[in-house]
């Protein structure tokens, strides 16, 4: 049923085509500009929200270390953040993942639920708060992971998505 709707459509577009050359070619200039600028919209729209991210997450900088003596063995991880643009943070989301020297697959990694914490941080502020290991990344074997013990590996703070006061 719908390749005869097709077929009738086409049908009837090489027909007004052929009867009318001049407003069809009108019309079909028409259509594809207004289909560029929409198109164009869009990509400008997902650019700059894209920036904006990118923008935000630079506003923050994160370090990460395993420091038994600062928090202990629950939670070894000590995770600074310092505010560095002229926004007040009111809420931070990041993942965690640890990674073996010299390898770009996660033996640790954060998952779902992310990180994330409620401290507001004022432009220049910094903060160093304690977290717990993540969970071993999927497919790591148990083998793997007490031949690399948390503090043999290289840690990182990736995804990190800040949440500014609004006005």
């Amino acid at each position: 049923m719908a390749a005869v709707a097709w077929v009738i459509g086409i049908g009837v577009f090489v027909g007004l085509l052929l009867a009318y050359p001049k407003r069809m070619g009108v019309l079909i200039a028409v259509v594809v500009g207004l289909s560029a600028v929409i198109l164009g919209g869009f990509y400008g729209y997902f650019a700059y929200e894209e920036h904006q991210k990118n923008q935000t997450a630079a506003a923050l900088k994160i370090v990460i270390k395993y420091d038994l003596e600062t928090c202990g063995e629950k939670f070894p991880l000590v995770i600074d953040l310092r505010k560095e643009s002229d926004k007040t943070i009111t809420k931070t989301e990041f993942d965690v993942e640890g990674f073996r020297e010299g390898h770009s697959e996660p033996l640790y990694e954060t998952g779902y639920p992310h990180y994330t914490t409620d401290r507001i941080l004022a432009p220049g502020e910094s903060v160093g708060l304690c977290w717990s290991i993540p969970k071993k990344a999927y497919g790591i074997t148990e083998n793997l992971i007490e031949r690399y013990p948390p503090n043999a590996i290289n840690w990182k703070v990736t995804n990190i998505r800040p949440t500014f006061e609004t006005p």
